[in-house]
């Protein structure tokens, strides 16, 4: 189960990341 925890905070800390990447993108060119 603490692998499938680790994976779960991985994939979410990528999405977050992404997520913040295409509001700044998209703040950056409006």
């Amino acid at each position: 189960m603490p692998y499938i925890t680790k994976q779960n905070q991985a994939i979410t800390a990528d999405r977050n990341w992404l997520i913040s990447k295409q509001i700044r993108c998209s703040l950056v060119t409006d």
